[in-house]
């Protein structure tokens, strides 16, 4: 693999979840690692990239949060909003 290429990718997607979080209006959105785990990102306070943006930490329920290093990330994707139907009479 091109050191390069790998090096790109995770200043591509660091800047992709930086965009996402300061959306107007925001969307909410996941981070999905090569693992295959995916946090969501329900608000946008709830992702912080660390200054030199090697790593970002996501905020979960209560007083959780995951780091995840900016190579385990494979993806970010958009969590598409359930719309309610209205019940008709």
């Amino acid at each position: 693999m091109n050191p390069d290429h790998n090096e790109l990718s995770k200043v591509e997607t660091l800047a992709l979840v930086r965009a996402l979080t300061i959306a107007t209006p925001f969307e909410p959105f996941e981070v999905v690692t090569t693992s295959g785990r995916a946090f969501p990102v329900p608000r946008a306070d709830f992702v912080h990239i660390s200054p030199i943006g090697h790593r970002i930490s996501i905020d979960g329920p209560g007083v959780q949060f995951t780091l995840v290093h900016a190579s385990q990330i494979s993806h970010v994707e958009i969590i598409k909003a359930q719309r309610k139907h209205k019940k008709t009479a």
